[in-house]
């Protein structure tokens, strides 16, 4: 009796995760084929929907990017760096577990500061380096590791370049200067 009671637990266990699986493909399913469609605001609905019903899934998460491109081909740039935003705060979450995941993160805040560029109602500022420049060096204080010393380095390397493109260059020459006499701790 015992034996079947258990065998009968695993098998409840194992199909509630194969339904929660299913659920969780059907939503990023039906988010991924409105945006091959082209239809925006059936992409963003599904979509609330799946990250209301499955806000830690990685997959849904990850959709963002998807987002991201599909609103910056149509010029919708609030809502392209809306998802961009969420997609890098995506990336920081999988650091913990994925340290490579900080690779991504110069990358995706140049195409944030530039998608900001293109957006008429705002204004970039070498704000969003420093406010991602602090998260990094947070979490390489908390665990250190090479992925996170060179993402520091190729966005200290970005920030440097965005100040003497933006007639910063005194920023810019105090900052690499300072990175160069190896005070690296600042931001």
């Amino acid at each position: 009796m015992k034996r079947s009671i258990a065998c009968g637990s695993l098998i409840l266990v194992v199909v509630s995760a194969a339904a929660f699986a299913a659920d969780e493909s059907e939503a990023v399913t039906a988010v991924i084929e409105a945006i091959r469609r082209n239809k925006p605001a059936v992409a963003e609905d599904a979509f609330g929907a799946a990250l209301k019903e499955f806000p830690d899934s990685i997959r849904v998460n990850a959709l963002h990017r998807q987002l991201f491109e599909m609103n910056a081909e149509s010029d919708r740039w609030p809502e392209a760096s809306a998802h961009l935003t969420a997609y890098i705060d995506h990336q920081f979450g999988k650091m913990g577990d994925l340290p490579t995941a900080a690779n991504e993160i110069p990358g995706l805040v140049a195409m944030l500061y530039r998608v900001e560029e293109r957006d008429e109602k705002s204004k970039p500022t070498a704000e969003v380096f420093d406010r991602y420049l602090k998260r990094l060096a947070e979490k390489a204080e908390a665990k250190p590791g090479q992925e996170l010393s060179v993402a520091i380095a190729d966005l200290t390397a970005n920030k440097i370049s965005w100040l003497a493109e933006h007639d910063q260059v005194n920023a810019a020459r105090e900052l690499l200067v300072e990175r160069a006499g190896g005070r690296h701790g600042r931001v």
